[in-house]
């Protein structure tokens, strides 16, 4: 039988969304994406940790050999927290600066499937991306 657990934290987000499990942690992490920031929340302490980033995010992904791969407003780039380094991987729409990434996870094969929308939500643009592990 599965034993269920509630951990409360007072955690204000603009917009929590993006979870992501860290086996490797022992941590959950999940985005908020209009402060913009970045929060892990350790399940072996309790301790809610909090990066804010630069521009908003709307995703991350674990990279097997540490650190994120992240959906930025301005498209991709890998993440690392200590000390706080983001490097630019590419941008898929320059041509839509009002669009942000959206959702994203990582399969099995360690492609990254993500998805784009206007920021604003005023225009019906968006599209469906995959970003190759060698990106």
């Amino acid at each position: 039988m599965a034993q269920w657990r509630q951990i409360e934290r007072d955690v204000a987000d603009s917009l929590g969304e993006g979870t992501l499990w860290s086996a490797r942690e022992n941590a959950l992490y999940w985005v908020d994406i209009l402060a913009p920031a970045l929060n892990r929340l350790s399940l072996d302490s309790g301790a809610v940790e909090r990066w804010a980033m630069p521009e908003p995010l709307g995703w991350v992904a674990e990279r097997t050999g540490g650190g994120f791969i992240g959906g930025f407003q301005s498209g991709f780039a890998t993440i690392s927290l200590d000390p706080l380094v983001i490097t630019p991987i590419g941008d898929p729409e320059p041509h839509f600066p009002g669009n942000r990434m959206n959702d994203g996870k990582a399969d099995a094969q360690g492609y990254i499937w993500c998805g784009t929308m206007d920021m604003a939500e005023e225009h019906d643009r968006g599209a469906l991306y995959r970003l190759a592990p060698d990106h």
